[in-house]
């Protein structure tokens, strides 16, 4: 079984979350709309918990024995 997300880092997406969070602010400060930069960061939001449940699934039973590390 091929890992879905194994090509997003964590790190990258809390990046990504910062530009997000930046656009926000410079939209917020220059009076203009809003929504672009919430639905960045709402989409970010939503692969970082879809990243973190990806993780946890990997190390409980359901992972299967072919996608565990030796340590």
């Amino acid at each position: 079984m091929t890992e879905p997300f194994s090509y997003i880092k964590t790190a990258h997406l809390h990046s990504l979350k910062s530009v997000g969070h930046h656009m926000l602010h410079s939209a917020r400060e220059n009076g203009r709309d809003t929504a672009k930069p919430l639905a960045f960061i709402g989409f970010i939001t939503v692969a970082l918990g879809a990243k973190m449940l990806w993780e946890a699934y990997r190390q409980t039973e359901g992972g299967g024995r072919e996608s565990r590390r030796s340590r």
